[in-house]
């Protein structure tokens, strides 16, 4: 059986090496000049940076962990909710330790409270939720602090304004998996070449057109040249799909555009600096900072101890995303904001930002529920038609967002197609 797998990401790459395995003549094509999709390792002063995709989220049960332990790959225990726990507060000034405990408490409550309002209110937004939340608490800078660090980390791991945000995505918080998170030591481009070894990978061939018909399906790029096969998977990611930049013949059906059309796909970018020393911790053992009054580089976290250099990462992400891009130099942006807050700054010897929305391989972050959507529509975008299938995040109804859900969809569809036997 002949199998076109349209994009190197975990998705297609997972596919293409289940499918191989079976037996299948499998040839990957993909778009860019590089594997991995919206994972991208980059070397930064001789440190491994992943620029998109950087946890292995809830690894115990972790599909993602069973690859690493068979390909020999590290992993390393770097829990984010513990990173973003001892992260400073910061207004014109340092909110001192008492204060900032209280507000860190106060967010506790906000996130105990989710997890059965989110059911009660599954057709609101996540702006409803947190209103519904702090409007009739106390105007304290407790509090104050509490709303800006639950509306930010909800923005940000989302990727949209609050607004935007079903709040069905906080139901069971799409975790059938357990424990904190785990990095790849070295990034995860070492996992993307253990996926890719032996592939039949084609670099540079844009797919910009897919004829399927009773015997099998043509795909054509934007350069002319075209493949036959036997069936074609699509793993692009939803941002591709909503700009319609693969045509279809015959056309996909209405049911599953209108499913493309209404999930959500926003933006998250990063900005990572590298400097001499970790200047931030001479007197405290903060692992970042939230810096409040700051309009676009508010969130911050230390990566010095995967990276072993001295390194802060700032995510930008949902309503952020879009002043950020406006920007002509967002390394120095990003350098200024901290030497605003922070009398101790020092200057970065290095560092480098991201435009996955400006990709247009890519075109964004990565899926999520809207008002108007529901895990339905993720079922939709998995559909088979006819000898086209679909893999992907965005095609995972219980981890979408998150690689492991890629990984899954692509061995979903692998072993479809090798059950099928034609």
């Amino acid at each position: 059986m002949r199998i076109l797998v349209i994009g190197a990401g975990v998705a297609g790459l997972s596919a293409a090496r289940a499918l191989q395995s079976g037996g299948c003549d499998v040839t990957v094509l993909e778009a860019s000049d590089r594997l991995g999709g919206r994972t991208h390792t980059v070397q930064l002063d001789g440190t491994s940076i992943d620029l998109g995709a950087a946890w292995i989220h809830n690894p115990i049960g972790n599909p993602l962990v069973d690859l690493c332990e068979s390909q020999g790959l590290q992993r390393k225990p770097f829990d984010i909710d513990d990173l973003i726990e001892r992260q400073m507060l910061i207004d014109d000034v340092i909110l001192d330790p008492e204060m900032a405990a209280q507000a860190r408490r106060d967010e506790g409550e906000f996130w105990a409270w989710l997890e059965d309002a989110a059911l009660e209110m599954s057709g609101k937004t996540a702006s409803d939720l947190l209103g519904s939340f702090f409007a009739d608490r106390p105007d304290t800078l407790a509090n104050r602090w509490a709303a800006f660090c639950a509306r930010n980390a909800i923005e940000t791991d989302l990727c949209a304004p609050a607004g935007e945000i079903s709040a069905a995505n906080f139901l069971a918080d799409k975790k059938p998996y357990g424990g904190g998170d785990d990095v790849v030591v070295g990034g995860y481009t070492s996992l993307v070449a253990s996926l890719a070894d032996k592939l039949d990978i084609r670099t540079g061939w844009v797919a910009t057109a897919i004829e399927g018909g009773e015997h099998g399906v043509v795909v054509r790029s934007d350069d002319g040249a075209s493949i036959d096969a036997d069936y074609v998977l699509v793993t692009v990611s939803l941002g591709v799909l909503k700009k319609r930049a693969i045509t279809f013949d015959p056309p996909l059906e209405q049911t599953r555009l209108d499913a493309i059309d209404a999930l959500g796909f926003g933006a998250f970018e990063k900005v990572v600096l590298q400097f001499e020393d970790r200047w931030w911790t001479d007197s405290t053992e903060s692992t970042g900072f939230f810096l409040r009054q700051e309009a676009i580089f508010q969130y911050w976290l230390d990566l010095s101890e995967i990276t072993g250099k001295p390194t802060l990462a700032s995510h930008v992400a949902g309503p952020l995303a879009a002043p950020f891009l406006a920007l002509d130099r967002p390394v120095e942006a990003a350098t200024e904001a901290l030497f605003r807050r922070l009398p101790d700054a020092q200057a970065p010897l290095s560092g480098c930002a991201t435009n996955w929305l400006g990709d247009p391989f890519v075109l964004g972050g990565y899926a999520r529920m809207t008002p108007t959507t529901s895990p339905a529509d993720f079922a939709r975008l998995a559909a088979p038609h006819g000898r086209v299938r679909f893999a992907g995040e965005a095609t995972s109804a219980d981890r979408y967002g998150y690689v492991d859900g890629a990984l899954v969809s692509g061995i979903r569809e692998a072993e479809t197609l090798l059950a099928s036997g034609t």
